[in-house]
């Protein structure tokens, strides 16, 4: 990043944070309601802003503008009447699922699914969980803070560079997948009334989400000049249940909608060959009524710690059940692509590198701390590289992975399926687990109803309502402090310190 960008950003920064000083001190001044955050907590209390968790750190006050950061033991004075409510927050992990053995699995949902997983019975849960490890990269940096607005305007005349670089580092690569990329060469072509992407030596810019990032402005993304997206569709949890992304199609749907060129990966925990084609078959039926033109990747992590349920499994067996997922993928005609880390994929010792690079595209992840770096410095190759999880991308919340691509498409890909798909709406409560209840609440002044369990740039106050004035409240997340209520016969959102239970 550029010095003198830098040296801006701080300016701006050191007058966000003067400015703040200003309205606290203003604040208590007036006399406003007074609101008291508890000491020794060890965290700042900060306003509820992500659909997942908020961060607990000062730059939430520049990250986020409609909210307001607080020390910890500190009494201040908060008009009530601006903000829906102050709570402290604290991240719990894990989720629970039930589970149902049988050969025809039904996800609920908006609308609900049905698949059929060939193999050993699975169960397949529309819960969310947050212990995946999806994409996490543990003891490693978490990379550089990114604007991809800036990225792509600042790379836009060094493509045909960096294009020729990755020429030379994926020689091998791009060699042993000549017979994949034959159908794929000249123009778009057409196969049995499918249009099939031509693959192109275009660097490309994008990035990687899940039901965590909540939901997603895609019409922004498109603005920004992000130019695929690899959209998690499902994971394996711990305990081997199979999950769909709570958001998954949504994210392909709203993606596509707006001309963004998706790509799909899945969070495995396989055991096994058959539990390897189950999670195979499961993304294949989720993804195969939208255009996939990027690759379908594999994705598995966390197999060294004593609580996974891989723990113990050799190499050579867990790189198998990642081939076999791969090969799966392939034949139903998508291009396999295998994610790793650069120090998982060198030495040979976590992966069968040599053999899951000879017939698979490989993603590689590697974060550097200084935003300058231009490669992750691997020998082996690699044909995308996800360079930093600090990603800032208008229209997502928070953070966000970015990727570049040492490849692009001409054209998009056809759904897989005749069948067309259904539309779907946006799971506003993913990442969260409510306890459901059915219960009169009234507030104990006036109180703001969202259209989402957020306060962040994308949440819509739809109504208020006064003390006095009732409503039925179905469900709760103590986590995030955001409860659940039916007014009008329309699902909304409140925070629910500012509840009061009547009945």
């Amino acid at each position: 990043m550029k010095h003198d960008k830098h040296r801006d950003k701080l300016i701006v920064g050191a007058l966000q944070t003067a400015l703040c000083l200003v309205m606290i001190t203003a604040l208590v001044l007036t006399g406003c309601e007074s609101a008291h955050v508890s000491s020794g907590t060890g965290a700042s209390a900060v306003m509820l802003t992500s659909m997942e968790e908020a961060a607990l750190s000062e730059s939430a006050a520049t990250s986020y503008t409609s909210d307001v950061v607080l020390e910890s033991g500190v009494d201040i004075s908060i008009d009530s009447s601006s903000y829906d409510s102050v709570v402290e927050v604290t991240i719990e992990d894990g989720a629970q699922s039930s589970s149902e053995e049988s050969s025809t699995f039904t996800v609920a949902g908006s609308p609900a699914r049905t698949f059929y997983v060939e193999g050993t019975p699975a169960v397949v849960s529309d819960s969310d969980s947050k212990d995946d490890d999806s994409m996490n990269l543990n003891g490693q940096s978490s990379g550089a803070d990114v604007s991809v607005t800036e990225l792509v305007a600042d790379n836009s005349t060094d493509e045909s560079q960096k294009s020729s670089e990755s020429s030379d580092n994926n020689s091998s690569d791009k060699s042993s997948q000549e017979s994949n990329q034959d159908s794929n060469s000249g123009n778009t072509q057409q196969t049995q009334s499918k249009t099939v992407a031509s693959e192109t030596g275009d660097v490309t810019y994008g990035i990687d989400v899940a039901s965590y990032q909540g939901v997603i402005n895609w019409q922004k993304v498109a603005a920004s000049g992000v130019g695929f997206a690899m959209v998690r569709v499902g994971y394996r949890s711990n305990d081997g249940v199979l999950h769909e992304d709570a958001n998954a199609r949504y994210n392909l749907q709203e993606a596509n909608k707006y001309g963004i060129k998706t790509g799909a990966y899945f969070f495995s925990r396989a055991t096994s060959q058959d539990e390897a084609i189950q999670e195979a078959n499961l993304c294949i039926s989720i993804i195969s009524g939208y255009s996939i033109t990027y690759p379908v990747a594999y994705n598995c992590e966390g197999y060294n710690k004593s609580t996974s349920r891989q723990y113990g499994i050799s190499m050579q067996d867990r790189s198998s059940y990642a081939q076999t997922f791969l090969s799966t993928v392939k034949s139903a005609g998508y291009t396999p692509m295998f994610y790793a880390s650069r120090n998982e994929l060198a030495g040979g010792t976590d992966w069968d590198t040599a053999s899951l690079a000879g017939s698979n595209k490989i993603w590689l992840a590697y974060y550097p701390s200084d935003s300058s770096v231009t490669s992750p410095g691997y020998s082996g190759s690699y044909c995308m590289w996800q360079y930093t999880s600090k990603g800032s991308v208008p229209g997502i919340e928070g953070n966000v992975d970015i990727d570049i691509a040492y490849f692009g498409y001409s054209g998009t890909s056809s759904a897989k399926s005749d069948t067309a798909t259904e539309s779907v709406t946006a799971n506003m409560e993913s990442g969260m687990t409510f306890t459901e209840v059915n219960e009169t609440v009234t507030c104990k002044d006036v109180l703001n109803l969202r259209d989402r369990p957020s306060q962040g740039e994308a949440s819509v106050v739809i109504a208020k309502i006064k003390n006095g004035e009732t409503v039925t409240r179905t469900g709760y997340n103590e986590t995030t402090g955001w409860s659940r209520v039916i007014y009008n016969g329309q699902t909304l959102y409140c925070v629910s310190s500012y509840l009061i239970v009547v009945e």
